[in-house]
């Protein structure tokens, strides 16, 4: 399972939807979780080609791939 952060852009509902747009588009599966402000931790079973990504995405701003442990995220989470 590989795990991303998205940043969103500034109207991050609309940012949401052209994600949840594109993957379903793509046939992607994935699960996801808001996080405070503008960002969507996403999870999927397989890793994502992010530079094909953001070249579809025009409300994200940034992907990173989160490398740390899985109990790293939840502590991340409660802090932003």
């Amino acid at each position: 399972m590989s795990t991303y952060l998205f940043q969103l852009g500034r109207e991050p509902l609309l940012s949401t939807a052209e994600i949840q747009a594109v993957f379903s588009a793509l046939d992607i599966g994935y699960t996801s979780k808001n996080t405070k402000g503008s960002g969507l931790l996403v999870e999927t079973k397989k890793p994502l080609d992010l530079p094909a990504l953001m070249s579809r995405l025009g409300g994200t701003i940034k992907i990173a791939e989160w490398v740390g442990h899985r109990d790293e995220i939840a502590a991340y989470l409660n802090r932003v």
